[in-house]
């Protein structure tokens, strides 16, 4: 009888062991195929990588030549700025004079002439003062000038310097001048002073 239950135990035993081989070694094949699995998923995606990397260099070098003619342009660009600007300014200023010399000679009131007209700069921080002199038949026609001045976009802060009477052959005349501010010569001066400050910081 004692041997019939060992046996019965070995028995036991034995079917124990191979179900817990059976267990991992369904474990380990479980295992083994999820890393081959894994392994292979991880070589698609570098596969994947490698070629999207391969593209993108061929695209890179296609878009080569382009970039190269934009860095150029710009470098030509950057050289010529400051003459685009220069050239500008020029023009705005040749603009202005003509604007203030067609409005003289629109406005100038009849029996009233012009003998001379000065334009001076003495800081660049203020605006352009402009000087008229000229000779008058009346005093009127010299607040009629100076009212007409005052009417031109391009002139600021027009104002009477002096009247005075003055002998010629044709009988007396009013001799006067009047002063005034040339509209946006401040402004150009702070747009080039605001272009140095960018430059130098």
């Amino acid at each position: 009888m004692p041997l019939i239950n060992l046996i019965q135990d070995q028995r036991l035993a034995a079917k124990k062991s191979e179900r817990a081989a059976r267990v991992f070694f369904m474990s380990f094949a479980t295992v083994g195929t999820l890393s081959v699995l894994s392994f292979g998923f991880l070589l698609v995606l570098k596969e994947t990588a490698e070629n999207e990397a391969s593209d993108l260099r061929v695209k890179a070098q296609q878009v080569q030549p382009i970039l190269d003619e934009v860095e150029a342009t710009n470098s030509e660009y950057n050289k010529l700025a400051p003459r685009v600007t220069t050239l500008t300014g020029a023009q705005e200023t040749s603009t202005r004079w003509n604007r203030v010399l067609a409005h003289l000679a629109v406005h100038t009131p009849t029996e009233t002439w012009l003998t001379t007209m000065r334009a001076m700069q003495s800081d660049v921080k203020k605006p352009v003062a402009l000087t008229f002199q000229g000779l008058s038949k009346r005093q009127e026609l010299v607040g009629e000038f100076i009212l007409r001045l005052q009417g031109s976009t391009d002139l600021a802060n027009v104002g009477l310097k002096f009247t005075q009477e003055k002998p010629a052959q044709a009988g007396n005349q009013i001799e006067f001048e009047v002063n005034a501010e040339l509209e946006g010569t401040v402004e150009a001066q702070e747009r080039n002073e605001t272009k140095k400050e960018g430059k130098s910081a």
